[in-house]
């Protein structure tokens, strides 16, 4: 007779060891999908404020802004700062890279608007160039 064998026991250990590094890369991939898709909604939400279309406006149209940085001029996604509207009432303070054929440059602004009736009013409205020259748009197109 030969000896008896005790049974050989699988290890499962294996499988939760994947089963849970799998499970953390799924929750970073989740939060990493939801974060862009947050900023991505929130620059929507901005690009069709009136303070942004204004602000783009002015530097689209500005001669100076245009022979520094040639035409088209676009805006770029790295948008930092606010832009709160409510109620007729608002203040926005951010930047936005904007770019040409010839360079680049930052957006600068910063307003409030005291009433739905009334414009806003721009402490700083700006474009800033690599060498550090600014142009105020302040004064309108």
């Amino acid at each position: 007779m030969s000896p008896a064998q005790a049974p050989v026991q699988k290890s499962s250990g294996g499988k939760w060891v994947l089963l849970g590094c799998g499970g953390c890369l799924g929750l970073i991939l989740v939060s990493v999908v939801i974060s862009f898709g947050v900023y991505f909604l929130a620059m929507g939400v901005i690009q069709k404020t009136d303070v942004y279309i204004e602000a783009l406006k002015r530097a689209e149209h500005s001669a100076e802004v245009q022979k520094e940085l040639g035409t088209p001029m676009t805006p770029g996604w790295s948008f930092s700062g606010s832009a709160n509207y409510n109620n007729g009432v608002g203040n926005a303070d951010f930047t936005l890279p904007v770019r040409g054929p010839k360079s680049e440059g930052t957006l600068r602004v910063k307003a409030h608007k005291a009433s739905k009736a009334a414009a806003w009013e721009y402490s700083t409205l700006e474009v800033e160039f690599p060498d550090g020259k600014k142009v105020d748009l302040r004064a309108g197109p």
